[in-house]
């Protein structure tokens, strides 16, 4: 909307021009070839669309295809460097899609990259990758001639310290870290971090952000303010043993997740020495495949939960008429006790599978004496997590507020759903903290 043709097509500026969606449409630009209309990105990266079943274009991981499908080509534009994932492994996606991206949208030396699953049963596809200021055209294939309805959605973080949009609800600050959006009195928008996130002691009391300050509850909390050591200073902070361990506040109590923490009763299952901990496996597999205690990653030294075969590393079951089968299994808690009040549960996960939607992690909870155990949390509910590789462990946290009070066993379910390409590491889990009270 700046009063200028930017395409050359004598049309200017929304609504006129084809080619702009909306007055904040950042290009003009309307077609990839004639006959190819773009599709411009919604502002919140999330589109449903339909494609037909002639096609014009193909990627390097599509080249394969019988024949090539009918192509969306999605344009976006960014205006800064951002770690981005496109995908259309969504429940909207009906057809076996692949996608690739390019910085120019008719040129195919112009790729960064392109992902197709595994002919079969599999629909999406996932593109995780790191893209500066610029226009891209990321097309969405079919596989075989295949065509229909498909999901996709695109969002990016940008890492703190880089400039950034305020309006941008697409490319967005690491909030998580604990950035926003804002200026600092430069006239330049950054992704800044807050009170709990900038290594600065806000309120004066010699401690400097989460997890240290007992004002900070997590790095994006925006205030270190809190009243210890008077009245109302969390357990974790207060300088008493309050679950009478011998041990008193964070980090020395290890009941305690940080200083904020007004608990410092908590069930820790680190696994250290390779000890289960009191958990118990059940495996669908019997070459060797399943959950297990290992010691080839873990976030506290040495050990975790591993799914998979600790021999070969990786979690592809031998067996059966084809020589390899689905498989599955539920790694079981020992018993908690949750507190009154507050109760969650935190862990990390390390991931090396195909992408959500196929090769499924999931926990539940069993309250005891209901019908069957509750899912509570499932690796889709992240961003990182529900790409094919994490690349590093991400912790998580989940709210158990639904069982206050009540004593339950945690389970973490995995799934691969088919036998097909089960050949990377598989799933590890570890430090699991449940503020509650454990044998």
């Amino acid at each position: 909307y700046d009063g200028v043709d930017n395409d050359g097509d004598a049309i200017i500026d929304y609504p006129a021009d084809p080619g702009c969606f909306y007055a904040a449409d950042a290009t003009e630009e309307d077609e990839c070839i004639p006959g190819v209309p773009f599709i411009d990105l919604p502002p919140d990266g999330h589109l449903l669309g339909t494609t037909t079943v002639t096609g014009s274009f193909v990627g390097s991981c599509t080249a394969g295809f019988t024949t090539s499908g009918g192509e969306d080509v999605v344009i976006f534009t960014m205006t800064t460097t951002a770690a981005v994932t496109l995908t259309t492994n969504l429940a909207g996606t009906t057809f076996d899609t692949g996608i690739y991206l390019r910085s120019l949208c008719d040129d195919t030396t112009s790729e960064i990259a392109c992902n197709d699953n595994a002919p079969g049963s599999f629909s999406g596809s996932t593109i995780v990758t790191t893209l500066g200021p610029g226009t891209y055209f990321l097309f969405v294939d079919g596989l075989n001639g295949a065509a229909g309805s498909y999901e996709l959605d695109v969002s990016g973080t940008v890492a703190g310290g880089a400039p950034c949009d305020p309006t941008s609800l697409v490319f967005t600050c690491d909030a998580v870290g604990g950035f926003a959006c804002s200026d600092p009195g430069t006239g330049t928008f950054v992704c800044t971090a807050g009170a709990c996130s900038n290594t600065l002691d806000d309120d004066g009391d010699a401690l400097a952000d989460f997890p240290l300050d007992p004002g900070c509850t997590t790095l994006a909390d925006a205030d270190e303010t809190d009243t210890c050591p008077g009245a109302g200073c969390p357990q974790c902070a207060n300088g008493t043993d309050d679950d009478g361990d011998a041990f008193v506040d964070y980090p020395a109590d290890t009941g305690c997740v940080a200083a904020s923490d007004d608990d410092e009763q908590a069930c820790v299952y680190d696994f250290a020495g390779g000890a289960a901990m009191g958990w118990t496996f059940t495996n669908s597999c019997t070459s060797g495949v399943g959950w297990t205690i290992d010691d080839f990653r873990s976030v506290s030294p040495m050990h975790s939960l591993y799914y998979g075969n600790p021999v070969v590393q990786n979690y592809d079951c031998t067996g059966g008429p084809f020589g390899t089968l689905a498989s599955n299994g539920t790694a079981v808690s020992s018993l908690i006790t949750l507190p009154v009040t507050g109760s969650e549960v935190t862990f990390w996960v390390y991931y090396d599978t195909e992408p959500c939607g196929f090769d499924d992690l999931t926990l539940q909870v069993d309250p005891m004496g209901a019908p069957a155990p509750v899912q509570v949390w499932d690796r889709c509910s992240d961003a990182i997590l529900s790409t094919g590789s994490s690349g590093a462990f991400i912790m998580q946290t989940v709210n158990l507020s639904a069982y206050n009070g009540m004593t339950v066993q945690l389970g973490f379910v995995f799934d691969t759903g088919d036998d097909i390409a089960n050949s990377t590491e598989g799933v590890y889990v570890d430090d699991v903290f449940a503020n509650g009270a454990c044998p």
